[in-house]
């Protein structure tokens, strides 16, 4: 074997392998918004005490600025950001409402703080 099949050989099972991880990547996310999306604000209620008690937590942000660097700074109080672009969700909403007073209540800090 040369050296050029062999580089050819590393690309390809370099670009299979990311494409493959991207894939799961999206169907989890795909799975996480799908169950979310189908509950009511009085079950998201009881969604985001298991996930706080898992320590799952979860931010669904929305609109048409984007999100800034809300996903890299909330990463650091282990809440996990899915950027919905300018898809808005009532109760999606409400679990956002959850953890905006979970993170003012118990880490003294604001979401929008977190914008920045």
């Amino acid at each position: 074997m040369n050296l050029t099949a062999l580089g050819i050989g590393i690309v390809f099972v370099t670009l299979t392998t990311q494409l493959t991880l991207d894939y799961f990547g999206m169907k989890r996310t795909e799975k996480i918004l799908t169950e979310y999306h189908e509950l009511d604000c009085e079950k998201i209620t009881d969604r985001f005490t298991t996930d706080l008690v898992n320590n799952e937590l979860k931010y669904f942000s929305s609109g048409l600025v984007g999100s800034g660097n809300l996903s890299e700074n909330i990463k650091e109080y282990r809440i996990e950001n899915f950027d919905l672009g300018c898809m808005v969700y009532d109760n999606l909403n409400c679990y956002n409402k959850l953890v905006s007073n979970y993170l003012k209540n118990k880490k003294n800090i604001t979401i929008n703080e977190l914008y920045e």
